[in-house]
């Protein structure tokens, strides 16, 4: 037990939700503006465009690679929404390999521009939260070792905003975890049905307690003010 009173599993725990809300924030600040880029496109959704925006632009990635992001669906409905979008002209896809076609990286850029003016907005009067969190964010991010969706989702090398580079680094470092939860499940023998279907339990703590070993190796090296600095920042960015 430290000082701060967590030690690196427990911290992993403790910092989850914060992680989660402040990288869903973004997402009814985003929506309207999302919906007009659709709407402008003749589309009356952006589907899997949104959850793939940052793997898609960071180019072509294997069909199976890109159901981690939405690994809770059925692999042969996301296919299906991956082949209606390549319907559509947004996406082009030969055999696994999946691209955005010109027309939907043109899209795909406009949602980038749009989640960065979101987020902007979100953190705008904190920009001393931003500046304090960025080098925790990437020292978490250095000691990761993730896996598939945590390789998708590696922030880009440019953001237009300080906010947004860290929004993106908190983003990664959520499917960070949720990669973790993935390889806690699957070492249990269970399907992503199965752990759905949990509903508290026994199983239910142990996966909780497994996937918090995992997800807590970003933390490791962090000292107690470290933590507690990396915690309340979070908490203060997620009560926006």
């Amino acid at each position: 037990m430290t000082e701060f009173g967590m030690t690196a599993f427990e911290f992993a725990a403790a910092v989850a939700p914060e992680i989660d809300r402040v990288t869903i924030a973004v997402h009814p600040i985003a929506r309207p503006a999302a919906v007009e880029l659709f709407h402008a496109a003749g589309l009356e959704r952006g589907g899997l465009l949104v959850p793939l925006l940052t793997p898609l632009l960071a180019g072509p990635a294997l069909a199976a690679e890109l159901h981690s992001i939405a690994r809770y669906a059925p692999f042969g409905e996301f296919a299906a929404g991956l082949d209606q979008q390549v319907r559509q002209g947004l996406l082009i896809r030969s055999g696994d390999v999946v691209a955005a076609s010109p027309t939907g990286r043109e899209l795909l850029v406009g949602l980038r521009k749009v989640q960065g003016a979101a987020v902007g907005e979100l953190f705008a009067d904190h920009a001393d939260v931003v500046e304090d969190l960025r080098p925790l964010a990437d020292r978490a991010l250095a000691a990761a070792t993730g896996g598939v969706a945590f390789a998708l989702m590696k922030p880009p090398d440019t953001a237009d905003s300080a906010a947004h580079g860290l929004h993106d680094r908190i983003t990664a470092l959520r499917y960070h975890r949720a990669d973790a939860h993935v390889t806690a499940w699957e070492a249990a023998g269970l399907s992503a049905d199965a752990v759905q279907q949990l509903d508290g339990g026994p199983v239910a703590e142990q996966l909780e307690a497994e996937t918090n070993r995992l997800a807590a190796l970003p933390y490791v090296d962090f000292s107690d003010a470290e933590r507690a600095a990396f915690l309340a920042g979070l908490t203060r960015l997620a009560r926006i």
